[in-house]
């Protein structure tokens, strides 16, 4: 077994040594690739947001795919408010499925379970929210 003389120099990085260079690979790649806000579009965020879902009611609507339709025009983006009375379905945008002839799409409810929703179920999931009118922003 060979054992290192006191004037032996070991060479190496020290953990502090290896975090400084990590830093500088990243400020440099954040630099060379800086983020733009033109990256969020519409054309790439797939979901609706629900402005009044709450945590004390867990069946409130908290997120959605984006591919809603009411009285059978698409929902434009903006804020859509939409009245007890509105008919709700999906699109055939996202998620359509040629055997089954059914347009579906995934609803996040404020408990966080999300589930599948075909277009004929998802009118009665609307009209079983607790507000008078429900409220979601549309990419």
């Amino acid at each position: 077994m060979k054992t290192l003389s006191a004037k032996a120099k070991i060479s190496g990085l020290t953990l502090i040594e290896l975090l400084v260079v990590i830093c500088v690979i990243a400020v440099l790649a954040a630099l060379l690739f800086p983020w733009n806000d033109a990256h969020m579009t519409d054309t790439n965020i797939s979901y609706f947001a629900g402005v009044d879902a709450t945590l004390n009611n867990p069946k409130s609507i908290l997120s959605g795919d984006r591919n809603l339709q009411v009285d059978d025009t698409p929902a434009k983006p903006g804020l859509l408010v939409l009245a007890p009375k509105s008919q709700v379905g999906w699109t055939e945008e996202l998620h359509y499925s040629k055997s089954t002839s059914t347009a579906g799409g995934n609803i996040l409810f404020a408990d966080g379970h999300v589930e599948f929703i075909k277009s004929k179920a998802l009118n009665s999931v609307f009209q079983s929210q607790d507000s008078a009118t429900n409220r979601f922003a549309i990419p």
